[in-house]
């Protein structure tokens, strides 16, 4: 179920019950997309005052008349105390935890705060699903005075790994008769991480040998004081440069130098063919 609460002052409260987390914000170089203008409502009404007011001089009808100047003046009475309202509406995103593993759930609380200087009405708050992750949320908070902010939180369910975005929220205020509406998308978007799960490994494979490739390759000419260098013939091509000149006078050949060390032990790579573990 998700709530919605509202909070004085400008600092971000979580909810009881809420783990860390910490702010996602990207900065917007451009301005909120929003429209403005009557509802389907407010024009159907507007349209039919005007054809009764036409109807009440044709017929010459008071009681009409009174009726469709009433029903065209109402929606414009709207449009005019919609217009002249000026809302300012910041939004940002709390994410907990910052990282998630396939099927694990997280949370996230969407905050809208009242930037402007004049009281807005009652908001409704909407945000798109995000495939394989959320499915939104929708719903309406109480009017903001300027400076509160109201919060409301959706779960996040990962089904697979990737980098995802939520948001950007929408918000939409209207008047009480639902006449008139303002519509904006707030430039507010989120990155989840989901990373992928950390299984621990039994039963490794026996190792075939404690020397690594150029430890195969590596002669028994090598002479005191380069214990970890290995030599090979020379090819042409071979850098001057790493010529070893005693590996190369007991040979009685030209010997060169092998860069890697060949001390060390070797690598397992392990390859995972469960075609469902690739998924996504």
């Amino acid at each position: 179920m998700t709530g919605a609460s509202t909070q004085a002052g400008g600092a971000t409260a979580p909810g009881t019950g809420k783990g860390s987390g910490r702010f996602f914000r990207r900065a917007a170089k451009e301005a909120p997309v929003s429209s403005r203008g009557l509802t389907t409502r407010g024009r159907c009404l507007l349209a039919g005052g005007i054809a009764a007011v036409a109807c009440a001089i044709v017929l010459d009808e008071r009681d009409l008349l009174r009726i469709g100047v009433f029903a065209a003046v109402l929606p414009v009475i709207a449009m005019i105390a919609g217009s002249v309202r000026r809302m300012r509406l910041t939004a940002s995103h709390l994410v907990s935890p910052t990282r998630l593993d396939p099927g694990t759930v997280g949370q996230v609380v969407l905050s809208i705060r009242n930037a402007g200087a004049s009281r807005t009405g009652a908001i409704e708050i909407s945000e798109r699903p995000t495939p394989d992750l959320t499915g939104g949320v929708r719903c309406l908070v109480p009017p903001l005075r300027p400076g509160d902010r109201a919060q409301t939180d959706y779960p996040l369910l990962a089904q697979r790994r990737g980098r995802f975005m939520l948001g950007p929220p929408s918000v939409r205020v209207g008047d009480p008769f639902g006449l008139w509406e303002d519509n904006r998308t707030l430039p507010v978007r989120s990155e989840v991480l989901v990373v992928p799960t950390v299984v621990d490994l039994a039963g490794m494979p026996i190792s075939t040998g404690t020397r690594s490739a150029a430890a195969d390759r590596a002669m028994s000419g090598a002479t005191g004081g380069d214990p970890d260098v290995g030599i090979r013939h020379y090819r042409s091509g071979d850098d001057i440069r790493t010529i070893h000149w005693r590996a190369s006078a007991r040979h009685d050949d030209l010997m060169v130098r092998l860069e890697e060390p060949v001390s060390h032990g070797g690598a397992v790579v392990m390859l995972d063919h469960r075609e469902p573990a690739h998924a996504g």
